[in-house]
C-alpha cells in the first residue's frame, strides 16, 4: 500500500522539480525508483527531507527576523502576518518545559503565542494557495506527506495510538 501511495506522490508531482531536488541527494536512477515508489526507504527519507525543507521555508514567513528585535518593531509585528519575538520565546519556553516532562504548568501566554502560531501557519498556507497555483501544489504534497506519516504511525501503533 505504502509503495502504491508513494508511486501516486510521485506521478503528482513528476514535473514539479521535486526530482531534481532529490538529485541533490540521491543519484538519477535511485530518483527514478523513489519516484515510482519502488525504493521505498529511500523515498521516505527523502520525501520527508522535502517535506522539512518546505515547512522551514513556509515558517520563515512567520517568525520574526534579526531587525524585529527592536521594541518599536516588534509592537508593530504583532498585528502583521508574523510573530513577535516575545511570541517565540513564550513558545521556546513551553516546549523546552514540556521537553522536560513539566506539562502540569499551563502557560497562557505561551499556549496563546502557540495557537496563534497556528494561525498564522494556516492563514499564509491559505493565502498562498490561492495566490500561487504552484504553492497550491505544493501544499497537496504536505497534506500526502502529513497521511503517510499517519500511515506509518498506524502501522507502528497497530492503530492504537491517539497521538499520531
Amino acid at each position: 500500500m505504502m509503495m502504491s501511495f508513494l508511486g501516486s506522490i510521485g506521478t503528482l508531482m513528476s514535473s514539479s522539480g521535486l526530482s531534481n531536488a532529490l538529485e541533490l541527494c540521491y543519484g538519477p536512477n535511485a530518483v527514478l525508483h523513489m519516484m515510482s515508489g519502488k525504493h521505498v526507504s529511500h523515498a521516505l527519507r527523502g520525501h520527508f527531507l522535502a517535506n522539512a525543507a518546505i515547512r522551514v521555508t513556509l515558517m520563515k514567513r512567520i517568525l520574526p527576523t534579526d531587525d524585529e528585535e527592536c521594541p518599536t518593531k516588534t509592537n508593530e509585528s504583532s498585528n502583521s502576518g508574523r510573530l513577535t519575538a516575545t511570541e517565540l520565546n513564550s513558545i521556546k519556553c513551553a516546549y523546552d518545559r514540556a521537553f522536560a516532562g513539566c506539562t502540569d504548568q499551563i502557560d497562557d501566554v505561551g499556549s496563546d503565542a502557540l495557537r496563534r502560531f497556528t494561525v498564522l501557519l494556516q492563514d499564509t498556507e491559505e493565502k498562498l494557495s490561492v495566490e500561487f497555483r504552484t504553492a497550491k501544489l505544493w501544499f497537496l504534497y504536505l497534506l500526502q506527506m502529513h497521511t503517510l506519516k499517519l500511515f506509518i504511525c498506524a502501522e507502528r501503533t497497530g492503530g492504537t495510538s491517539l497521538s499520531c
